[in-house]
């Protein structure tokens, strides 16, 4: 009994060293944390929700974003972070595919904005 417990415990030593050697050289993914805002249009007529709305999980590694949950027909808009009513990009999602791939020549820090109707995520970005 105790050499099967000496194997297991020698099993997990090993596995979370690895884990954390991966980890370390890997960790390029960051998470994008957002705030969400309810814009008035005159052309929606949507009213504000009882209940607030669930803010996306974004995780970014260089131009590429993962999305966990699918973002068809989300606006995404990234703003200038000196002037944030310069938008610097601009798209609408259109595939139901998890990543979005923003272009090479953006670098710098952004503010980034999903859209969807009235309702608005707005987080930050480093590309």
């Amino acid at each position: 009994m105790t050499k099967r417990i000496i194997a297991y415990t020698l099993l997990f030593l090993v596995s979370a060293i690895c884990v954390a050697d991966n980890k370390a050289d890997n960790n390029v993914f960051e998470m994008i944390s957002f705030h969400t805002y309810y814009e008035q249009s005159k052309t929606l007529s949507n009213p504000k929700p009882k209940v607030p709305a669930k803010a996306p999980t974004v995780y970014s590694a260089g131009h590429t974003l993962y999305f966990e949950s699918g973002m068809q027909g989300y606006g995404i808009q990234l703003l200038s972070m000196a002037d944030e009513g310069t938008v610097i990009y601009e798209d609408i999602i259109t595939d139901d595919s998890r990543t979005y791939t923003l272009p090479e020549n953006l670098s710098g820090e952004y503010l980034i904005k999903l859209t969807y109707g009235n309702l608005a995520f707005i987080g930050m970005i480093m590309l």
